[in-house]
């Protein structure tokens, strides 16, 4: 389970970021989770919400940082030696500071996709 533990807010977007861990004893594909801030729920306002795209496998206990900022997704070690992998939303304006409140993590729990077989054919 990925948690969000840590939130910086700021005025400079390289200052600002959402740390997250992953709690579960497995890895987790980062894909597909969304940060999204309860301002998000009161004004629909889309700069308040991030949807993961990377198929990065997140190990047990290791970190993402995500900034608001510009940068290259990528691994990094910390001062600790701990791995992190840092993600970059890519706005020059601060988000999460103009969005107070709390964050919400959402993960997939199903995913639906289409076949192109019959479904006859898939239930043989």
């Amino acid at each position: 389970m990925l948690r969000i533990v840590g939130i910086q807010r700021s005025e400079h977007s390289l200052e600002e970021f959402v740390l997250l861990q992953n709690h579960s004893s497995m890895r987790m594909k980062l894909r597909g989770h969304v940060i999204m801030s309860e301002a998000y729920l009161t004004h629909y306002s889309l700069e308040a919400i991030y949807a993961f795209t990377d198929e990065e496998s997140i190990h047990p206990g290791a970190f993402v940082i995500l900034h608001s900022g510009s940068g290259i997704n990528r691994w990094a070690k910390t001062k600790q030696g701990s791995m992190v992998y840092m993600c970059y939303v890519g706005s020059r304006e601060p988000i999460w500071v103009n969005a107070p409140g709390a964050m919400h993590i959402l993960c997939t729990q199903h995913t639906y996709e289409e076949r192109t077989a019959p479904i006859e054919e898939l239930v043989r």
